[in-house]
């Protein structure tokens, strides 16, 4: 479920990013990315609200999740490597190109997301009327110890409102949570307004629970108390070299022959974990070649356009 889950949810982002009016030069056809996002969504709320069924009973699934996980992540990456190629893209003739690539190998996704859809559908029908029947429960703690890890941003906010069969899934939370130990993490958070929402359904069991958060804003950093909050450093250039080689080449060494111009990019990305992330995977796409990465390190405009797309 959790896989399955992450993977839509990670293209649902990604959709909703290029359909941003600030993404106007990303060259794909919106109607297609919307149409694509519209499903994305309804697998979302599928995993949300029939995810105790699912689990109770997995005859009824019948690899559905694996199915959504699979197209999810085929579709990410269609669509995250025709960003990095328009973006390296030298001339106009290589952009048209990539574009008839493109509608070659996006049909092909949207026909399975298309047929994962269907069956979706169908599982509604045949048990839609046992969901009616049965609450919805889906934390599982484990024994004297509850673990739960939440996205930050507006998703836990926006999942603690939901409502099932009639009750407030924030209260099912902290009635859950009662009188156990447990960890909750909050990743990325952009809003106090988040945690001002759902810190109510976080008991108090006065036995060392902890909740941690991270964010890249020093006033949401400051906002959780009178305690320094951990602040990560900028890496050195050795650590960022490090990180760069990591992602780019796994566990392989770098050629001697694009060590150079692969620590001027590596440097360019200001010793910011993220941005070295974010344009090592890029990197990593591309043709690992002298001349394919001199591009990439004297266009500071093309690096700016992916961190703005990615981050």
């Amino acid at each position: 479920m959790a896989g399955a889950y992450a993977a839509v949810v990670s293209l649902r982002h990604v959709l909703e990013d290029i359909l941003h009016p600030t993404r106007q030069w990303i060259l794909l056809d919106r109607r297609q990315i919307q149409s694509l996002l519209e499903n994305i969504t309804s697998f979302q709320h599928f995993l949300e609200d029939y995810q105790a069924l699912l689990t109770s009973k997995p005859e009824a699934e019948d690899g559905l999740e694996s199915q959504m996980a699979k197209a999810s992540y085929a579709a990410e990456d269609i669509i995250e490597s025709f960003v990095l190629d328009q973006i390296l893209a030298p001339s106009q003739v290589q952009v048209e190109r990539i574009l008839t690539c493109f509608s070659q190998d996006f049909p092909k996704v949207m026909q399975d997301v298309d047929s994962i859809e269907k069956k979706v559908m169908e599982i509604k029908e045949k048990i839609g009327v046992v969901k009616d029947q049965q609450p919805v429960n889906s934390l599982q703690p484990a024994a004297g110890f509850s673990r739960i890890v939440a996205p930050g941003r507006y998703c836990l906010a926006k999942s603690t409102y939901r409502m099932s069969k009639g009750e407030h899934l924030g209260e099912q939370l902290y009635k859950h949570l009662f009188g156990w130990r447990y960890l909750i993490v909050m990743d990325d958070m952009w809003s106090t307004d988040v945690w001002d929402e759902v810190k109510l359904f976080f008991p108090n069991n006065s036995n060392k629970s902890q909740i941690m958060v991270t964010t890249r804003l020093s006033n949401v950093a400051a906002h959780f108390g009178p305690d320094a909050p951990h602040e990560m450093n900028f890496l050195d250039e050795d650590k960022s070299w490090n990180l760069f080689c990591e992602k780019v080449f796994l566990e392989a060494a770098c050629p001697p022959e694009l060590e150079e111009i692969g620590k001027k990019i590596a440097k360019g990305c200001g010793g910011l974990p993220l941005a070295l992330v974010v344009i090592a995977g890029l990197v990593a796409k591309s043709e690992k070649t002298t001349e394919k990465w001199e591009y990439i390190a004297e266009n500071q405009e093309m690096m700016s356009n992916a961190l703005k797309y990615y981050l």
